[in-house]
């Protein structure tokens, strides 16, 4: 009874969520794509006596405006990164980063207080 039920569920479910189907057709025999991701990424990296934030997988040449820390706008480089080093800022108090291109990409990171040691 168990398993008879089991495979309704799980059947159903194929049905319900469309997952009989795992690539997206228009119907004209044309695999749709979807669009590629963005690829931009923030990281926060505590060293003392400073706090680096890092981007990479901004576009070439790209101006970055940065909200949640002091420094407000920054270049990425030709390979699309860019490095701050924050001395004023302690991510131990709780990070929030949101950066934002006008190339369209965008990226943002949270550090939490959890992740840094108790005294």
């Amino acid at each position: 009874m168990m398993l008879l039920l089991a495979l309704v569920v799980f059947f159903s479910g194929m049905t319900l969520f469309g997952s009989g189907e795992t690539v997206p057709s228009s119907g004209t025999g044309k695999v749709l794509q979807a669009p590629a991701r963005n690829t931009a990424r923030l990281m926060i990296k505590p060293v003392i006596p400073a706090t680096i934030v890092a981007g990479t997988g901004f576009k070439s040449g790209e101006v970055v405006r940065l909200t949640g820390i002091p420094v407000r706008q920054v270049r990425a480089s030709a390979r699309g990164t860019f490095t701050i080093r924050l001395r004023s800022v302690d991510p131990c108090n709780g990070l929030s980063v949101t950066a934002v291109g006008n190339k369209g990409s965008r990226a943002s990171v949270q550090y939490s207080q959890l992740l840094c040691a108790a005294p």
